[in-house]
């Protein structure tokens, strides 16, 4: 009797999985996040890596040494990974420098045109997320 009654509740409790697992586990898999507005954009360099929503860049400076002149035509976020003494130049020669903090995190999300360079005597390294 006690046999049976555990074959009875192993049958039935194979059933419900048989049953219901599909619907719990077989759930679609998530579509990726709608592109903001605004144009497509080409890779402003090679990505370290890429999907169908952003790219990630990997910017490694030795001190001198910057970027070409590029242009961001969609939202980005830059990420300093070490302290850098920052500079940057927009392309009618007006220039800026940060003193940018391991960590200090920058969004933009208009248009930019401009180069980068490591003003610092320490090599830099920025991290950078572009919406696609």
């Amino acid at each position: 009797e006690v046999l049976m009654a555990l074959q009875l509740f192993v049958f039935a409790a194979t059933l419900v999985a048989m049953l219901f697992a599909p619907a719990v586990w077989a759930q679609p898999a998530p579509t990726p996040a709608a592109q903001p507005p605004g144009p497509a954009s080409t890779p402003i360099a090679t990505p370290t890596a890429e999907n169908a929503s952003m790219r990630v860049y990997r910017y490694e400076l030795e001190p001198g040494a910057g970027t070409p002149q590029h242009t961001h035509t969609r939202p980005y976020l830059l990420v300093a990974v070490t302290d850098i003494d920052l500079g940057m130049t927009s392309p009618d020669g007006s220039s800026m420098e940060h003193q940018v903090k391991a960590g200090d995190m920058h969004w933009v999300d208009s248009t930019v045109t401009h180069t980068i360079v490591n003003r610092g005597t320490e090599k830099a390294i920025l991290v950078e997320f572009e919406l696609k």
